[in-house]
């Protein structure tokens, strides 16, 4: 894979920050702003929608374009006021696209709707408490309301009683399983109907700040370098960790000869 810079890391951030805000950015919006929604009766070959919260030039409304049909245009989704309804939220999984409304105002709404049905008006599933966190995965949507998770449109029932009264700072959510991250000691809790046992222990107070930090980190790395995470390179039988690859080139200065794949 090539790398994304020829000459310097610096032009990659260059460009980004010379980007127009045409998406809301997760740095004005805490909840995610950007999904993507399996459309269609066939698990087997879906179909792809790429939703965002758009600029308006007022504000921002929620569009959704389609991945694979470049003719199409894309659709705007709206309630009451119409398309200009203004969003500050939005999630997406198998056959739908759920939004909530500006954060700023409680309560709080969120709206459903089924993309499976075109004709089918959306659907309010939630009126209460603002939402720190949101995450889609399947056929559901989950979100922390005063950092107590709640699931909508879950088939499999609530959330399991020996931690529906914990307290989480972050949870995400694909196919079955919800996973969160405990308040009180960072440890990482799964549940859903993969998890062997109902609910499971995944990692036991390992997960601090800095597990963000390193994170973002290795992201940056991968963007800079064109590198995946784990990588098998030429010459070598044995995969390699691209941090292993970056780490010596950084501490000798020399990121712009060495830093690529």
């Amino acid at each position: 894979m090539s790398p994304i810079f020829s000459r310097s890391p610096l032009t990659l951030l260059a460009l980004l920050l010379a980007l127009p805000p045409l998406v809301a950015s997760s740095s004005s919006f805490p909840l995610p702003t950007i999904a993507i929604a399996a459309v269609g009766t066939n698990t087997a070959s879906p179909h792809h929608l790429a939703c965002g919260l758009v600029s308006n030039g007022t504000g921002y409304q929620l569009s959704c374009a389609s991945v694979s049909n470049r003719s199409a245009s894309p659709r705007k989704y709206g309630y009451g006021g119409g398309s200009a309804t203004p969003f500050s939220a939005l999630v997406a999984g198998d056959g739908y696209l759920c939004s909530v409304d500006p954060i700023s105002s409680p309560p709080v709404s969120m709206r459903w709707w089924d993309l499976n049905d075109s004709e089918e008006p959306s659907k309010r599933v939630y009126r209460g408490e603002a939402l720190s966190a949101v995450a889609g995965g399947g056929e559901y949507v989950c979100g922390l309301v005063e950092k107590r998770i709640k699931c909508w449109r879950w088939e499999w029932g609530v959330v399991p009683e020996e931690i529906e009264q914990e307290r989480f700072v972050a949870l995400e959510a694909k196919g079955k399983v919800v996973c969160g991250v405990l308040m009180s000691d960072y440890s990482l809790v799964c549940w859903g109907g993969d998890v062997a046992g109902g609910v499971r222990k995944v990692f036991d107070k390992h997960l601090t700040d800095k597990s963000d930090v390193y994170s973002f980190g290795v992201l940056l790395l991968e963007l800079l370098s064109g590198c995946k995470v784990i990588q098998r390179y030429e010459g070598s039988g044995t995969p390699r960790n691209v941090v292993d690859m970056a780490v010596p080139y950084i501490e000798s200065d020399r990121v712009d000869r060495g830093l690529y794949c």
